[in-house]
């Protein structure tokens, strides 16, 4: 054996270890007001992904303060980056969504689309109140 693998040692016992302190930690109460007891937490779901994109990219489009600087400020840039990430998850989940989320993706996705190229075509595109997300696309008759 050499002297190398002499003075390497394989510690085999790090997933007990591992173990033992995430059930420690489960067992503790969780810290008041800190965020993460499953009281304030929900499940994640598509619908709160759907509307945490959307949400991103209405500040992006000027519509809400940044929670960083405060201001209302267009990045079309990042706008359309939340919005094409939208677009991709509706391609994705083509027939595997659930009567409810399919048409929320849709009206957020055709909202979004819709306050996207009215504000991209603004000379100095400035914050417009955002349109509701349960704006339905015009229906030819």
């Amino acid at each position: 054996m050499s002297e190398e693998n002499k003075e390497k040692k394989v510690d085999s016992g790090w997933k007990e270890q591992a173990q033992k302190e995430k059930e420690e930690l489960d067992k503790k109460p969780h810290e008041e007001g800190c965020g993460c007891d499953d009281k304030f937490a929900p499940p994640p779901d598509f619908n709160t992904l759907v509307y945490t994109l959307a949400l991103q990219a209405l500040i992006s489009l000027g519509q809400m303060e940044h929670p960083a600087s405060h201001k209302k400020e267009v990045d079309l840039i990042q706008a359309r980056y939340n919005i094409d990430t939208l677009e991709m998850l509706k391609a994705k989940t083509v027939n595997n969504l659930t009567k409810e989320e399919a048409p929320h993706l849709e009206q957020t996705l055709y909202a979004l689309q819709m306050l996207f190229v009215r504000v991209s075509q603004e000379p100095n595109p400035t914050p417009a109140p955002a349109p509701t997300p349960d704006a339905e696309p015009d229906k030819k008759k």
